[in-house]
Order: structure tokens, then sequence, then C-alpha cells
């Protein structure tokens, strides 16, 4: 077998056989041991201080010879609560942002849906115990999966992973591994549920487990116990568990070949396989189109397979082909060896060097109180029984007759501590402050009388320590905010009405299939408070603002949006929210009431056309009498002149008359 190839997790091993990709697996298990071995043993160790196992066992065995109290000070645990308290205080939620206009709906449901799926799986609560591993060790891990188990369709889990059971990738150097090309977690697998999982695989399980001498067997699960960080997972088989076997999910990622095509509307790549490119070619032939413009290009996909022993159980496409659904959360990086580490490191001296100055400090007062003694060497009759009761506060101590009146036998003082011995104390009880840069504001013990600026800037100066942790975890929401898109839009049955809190709370049913490509969005992390003191801070900050928005007539909307920060139960608040959703509704549907200015100007209006109306018919009649006048007068002159030309006629044939008469010509 080519041994490079089988080391170079992106050349494609989709060629590779069975027995090959398992060699595979566990050359890449042997190279991840290797790397990461001094890390596992650092990070044991600090897991045990911020559990308050903090002594050595030559130590412990010494103080115990020696009678003295083994005195265990939780000043580590006490700064890693702090820490992980105020990521619990200001928890992050991420919100998708379009790039176009036209993706802003699509951008808003994406947002919806992610916020959904991640209240279903409580994602909020195992990310701050990855995120707490980090604080404590450096590495904390969740992975994002789908789990039949409770419901058919399925149900997309965030869920905690303990570092111990992962296999990073040897040559990730990156912040919360962002470079990793593979991953694996060892987990341990009952044979029952192999069985049940991978049906097909029986007779190859049940031969590895009947194996006999030379025969591998399968590996059996370490047991943890007690030692819970210790490793365990190395090949001996003290402390096995009996019932458990180890199983590899074993992530990769491969270069694949293929073709970035123009498309013709957008103008946007899209990736394309040489047989889907090939397939789009012929199309654009035979309708007797232009060939699109494409250039070559590769990218990663990820696959996954899952090992027991020397049996290949399942491989396959991993659920996410655009990242691994391991996701880290790193701490402090540490660049010689390529590790990380977290705030604890630092202060493992610290804590030792308290914790024997205050047993040794306990031990020498314990002895104060009794005192030393100085005798004769006949003064004592019984010296073991003398010894054992000054070894006991209160006892009665028997000398021998003259002792005290012959003065042979007297009771030495304490000197005190040493001067030295107090400023060491002093200065190991203050080195945690110091060392990790945690203030007593961000741990509550502050003097109340101090003033709020500088409280408030001793807070944010310890953030400005911590940024590191907390940059870390915002990147980590970015990564896993796209994988998570995706696994809605592949995994949650399109046609399923899933119900939401819309725009100013109104619910609204979404569907998987009103998304879009998760890579079209943007994403980004917003920090808002949850927890009741957090957001009783955010609300005595805007409190102060309420008179100004409200002599300004802010909208409903904003008030609304305002609520978000106030110590009201989120049930009140959502009770808020859809009560005043049915006001706006209701008023929506209803005619608005009626303004007394619009009223008054109304009745001016109707006035006003009254008397226009009026004048109007003032001269309507008028123009009516008029006319009727008019009319009159020119029927009396039409009657007048047909009067007087009656009348010229009469004259004119009485005129004729006359003259016939008298010349004597008739009248025609």
């Amino acid at each position: 077998m080519d041994t490079d190839r089988a080391t170079d997790p992106l050349e494609a091993t989709s060629s590779l056989s069975d027995d090959e990709l398992v060699r595979r697996v566990h050359d890449f298990r042997r190279r991840s041991d290797d790397q990461w071995s001094s890390w596992r043993e650092e990070a044991r160790e600090d897991h045990e201080f911020a559990a308050l196992r903090q002594w050595d066992s030559k130590d412990l065995a010494l103080l115990r010879e020696q009678g003295r109290p083994p005195v265990t000070i939780d000043g580590i645990g006490s700064l890693v609560r702090a820490v992980a308290g105020s990521q619990v205080n200001n928890r992050q939620e991420v919100h998708y942002l379009s790039r176009g206009m036209e993706d802003e709906r699509a951008a808003e449901v994406a947002t919806l849906l992610a916020e959904w799926a991640r209240q279903q799986c409580e994602a909020e609560d195992e990310e701050s115990a990855a995120f707490t591993d980090a604080v404590v060790s450096g590495m904390g891990w969740t992975e994002l999966r789908v789990d039949y188990d409770d419901e058919p369709d399925g149900k997309i889990v965030i869920e905690y992973v303990d570092a111990f059971e992962m296999l990073p990738d040897p040559l990730a150097r990156k912040s919360n591994l962002a470079d990793t090309r593979e991953v694996a977690r060892r987990k341990p697998w009952r044979m029952a549920d192999i069985r049940a999982t991978w049906p097909g695989k029986k007779d190859e399980l049940e031969a590895f487990t009947s194996a006999g001498p030379g025969g591998s067997g399968l590996p059996r699960w370490q047991a943890r116990g007690r030692d819970a960080y210790r490793d365990g997972l190395d090949d001996d088989s003290r402390g096995a568990d009996d019932n458990r076997v180890e199983v590899i999910e074993y992530q990769w990622a491969e270069r694949v070949a293929g073709h970035l095509v123009a498309d013709p509307n957008s103008g946007e790549r899209v990736f394309m396989t040489p047989s889907e490119f090939g397939r789009v070619k012929r199309v654009v032939k035979a309708a007797g189109g232009i060939e699109p413009d494409s250039v070559r290009h590769h990218r990663l996909e990820w696959r996954q397979a899952y090992v027991c022993g020397e049996v290949l159980l399942e491989r396959r496409d991993s659920p996410c082909p655009f990242a691994p659904t391991f996701q880290c959360i790193t701490g402090i990086r540490d660049r010689n060896r390529g590790t990380f580490y977290g705030i604890v490191r630092a202060l493992k001296d610290p804590q030792r060097l308290t914790n024997k100055m205050l047993s040794q400090t306990l031990d020498m007062l314990a002895r104060a109180t009794k005192g030393g003694y100085t005798a004769e060497a006949t003064a004592i009759e019984d010296m073991v029984q003398f010894e054992n009761a000054a070894a006991r506060s209160g006892a009665v101590k028997i000398v021998a007759d003259g002792a005290l009146s012959g003065g042979r036998f007297k009771q030495d003082t304490f000197p005190g501590l040493p001067a030295g011995h107090v400023n060491i104390l002093q200065f190991a009880m203050g080195s945690f402050q110091s060392v990790s840069g945690i203030s007593k504001e961000l741990l509550g013990t502050a003097d109340r009388e101090q003033a709020g600026v500088l409280e408030a800037q001793r807070k944010q100066a310890t953030q400005a320590i911590l940024a590191p942790l907390f940059d870390s975890l915002r990147r980590y929401h970015k990564r896993q905010g796209r994988s998570l898109l995706h696994f809605i839009k592949q995994f949650v049955p399109p046609d399923k009405q899933i119900r939401v809190l819309g725009e100013n709370g109104k619910p609204e049913f979404l569907r998987s299939a009103m998304l879009d490509d998760a890579t079209r969005y943007d994403l980004i992390v917003d920090e808002a408070p949850t927890s009741p003191n957090a957001k009783a801070e955010t609300w005595a900050a805007l409190l102060p603002l309420f008179p100004t928005l409200a002599k300004l007539g802010a909208p409903v909307d904003l008030w609304l949006e305002l609520f978000r920060y106030s110590p009201v139960p989120a049930s009140t608040v959502d009770k808020i929210r859809e009560t005043f959703a049915q006001i706006q509704q209701q008023q929506a549907q209803q005619p608005p009431s009626p303004d007394p200015a619009l009223i008054k100007a109304q009745a001016q209006v109707q006035a006003q056309q009254a008397k226009t109306q009026s004048d109007i018919a003032a001269d309507q009649a008028r123009a009516q009498n008029d006319i009727q006048i008019a009319q009159i007068k020119a029927q009396a002159d039409i009657e007048l002149q047909r009067q007087k030309a009656a009348d010229k006629a009469r004259t004119d044939f009485a005129a004729m008359l006359q003259r016939s008469v008298k010349d004597g010509i008739p009248i025609q």
C-alpha cells in the first residue's frame, strides 16, 4: 500500500479497500496520540486541580506520616466557575444576514429556525460545558448529529463530548482547530447496540470476539472510575469494562476535483463534479446554446467511517459535506508544542504553595496551643503516656513527685510564626488574582463601597484578559451556525410546520423548505444577556432613557424590543407581546376613532357646502325669474309688432279701396 496516500487526508480514499481504510484509521490514532499525549497528561492534572484533588500522592503520604492536615483551598475552582459563569451570563446568539436585499426574508427564517433547533436540544447548556473544559484544559468539544432514538424523523442534537475521547488532527494549529483535515472520537459501545446498528457485521464481530491466542480480539473500553480524567485508552487491559468495546468514529476531508461554472442568470459560480458538468454541456449543446464559462477547481468534502478493532462497520459521506460534525473550542495556544491550555496551568503552582503553607501554618498553630516541654530525665515516669497526653489539648499530664515544686519540669512558650512565613502565605493567597488577571469584581467579592465606574472598568479589564477564550467561543458559534443550517435543511422534513416567535413576538409557522443554501448567508454573533443578573444590569442602564423615549413618541415595537432585557419572566414578556399583537390586529380591523379637530373641520366644510348650495339656488331662482321676464317681454314685443302690422294692413286696404272707388279700378 502507498504509505503517503494512506496518511494524507486530502487524497481520495474512496477507492481504498476496507482493510486499507482500517489501517488508515489506526495510523491516524497513533499519530494523534503521539502529538497530543503531553496535552492529555497536563489536561488530566488541570481537571484534577479544578476538582479539588490537588495533593500529590507522595506529599499526602508524607503528611499522614507527620500527622499534618492536608489543607486544600479552592482558589482555582472559584476562578474557573467565575469565568464559566461569565459565559453563561452573556450567552451568544447566531444571526444570519442576507448578502442581497432579496434574501432578507430567507435570512430571517434561517435565524428563527436555527434558534428553534438550538432550543430543542438545549445547545446552550452543552456548549457551556464544552467552554468550561476549554477554560480548564484548553480544549472543549461538541458534536452536531441527528438522533433517531426518540423521534422517528430524527432530532438535531448539539451534544457535549468529553475531550479525552477525542483524537484531534496532529497537524492542526489554528484557533478552534479550524485547519483540521481529519478527526476522530473513540467512544464506548455495548456489543448489543453495535449488532443492532450494523447487523451485517455480526459475523465479522463474532470472529474477532472469539479470537484465541494470537488473535487481536475487540478493543475493550477502559474503565474510567475514580481516575476520571486518566487517558485510560492504552493497549493494556487494566480496568477493562467487559460490557463495552471501543468504536472509533473517524472523519476526514477529501479533495474532490470539479469545475466552477458561472450561472448565466445570477453570475454566481457553482461547483460541479466532472459528471455533472459533462451532463450540463450535453444539454446546452443539444439546445444549440453556448458552453458555460468554467474553471477547474478543487474543494474539500468530508467523509465518515466507523471502526471497531479491525472491523470496518460503515463508511459513508459525512452528514455535513463542508465541515466535520465535531467542533472544538480552544483556549490559549502553546506555540512550541502546537497545543492549547486553559487558565489552570498558570494557577497550579500558586495553588500548591497555598495548600502547603496553610497546612504547615495549621500544624504550627496546633502545636503552639499545646506548647513544648522541658524536663529532667527523671521528671517523667511514663514518657509514652506523657507524649500521647501532650498531643491532646486539655489532657492531664502525670509527672514525678517533686518535679513541679523542685523546678525540674516546665512548659515552653510558643515563639510565634516567623515573619517570612506570614509574608509567603499572604503572597500565595494573593497570587491567584495577579496570575490569572481575574479581578474581585468578576468574582463578586469586591468592596461594595467603591465607585460603580471603577468596578465597571475592572470588570472590563478582566474581560480583556479573557478575550482569547471568548473570541474562540464566537468563532465556534459561526462555524457551528453554518453546519446547523445545513442540518435543518437536510434532516428536518420539508412539510413539517415549526412554530416560532417571529417579529414583535408574533407566533408564526415555518418550514425547512423555506431555507436556501447555507453558504448564501453571512453570520454574526450577537451577545445577548440571558441571566437574571445580566438582565437586571442592562435594564438598569436602560431605565434613564425611558422618559426621553416617551417624549419622542417611541413606537410600540421599540418598547417591546426593550422588554427583552427586563428582569420580568420570559413567559410574562411573551404574554405582553401577544397582547400588544392582538390589540394591533383589532385596531387594524376596526375604523379609527374620530378626531375632534377633524370633526370640526368636516362641520366647517359641510356648512360652507350648505351656504354654497344656498347661494347657487338663489342665483338659479334669480336667473329663472329673469328668463321668465325676458320671455314675457319678448312675447309682448312680438304681439305689438303683429298688431302694428295688422293696423298697417287695414290702413293700406282702406286707402286702396278709396282709390278704387275714386278711379273705378276693381280691387284684385
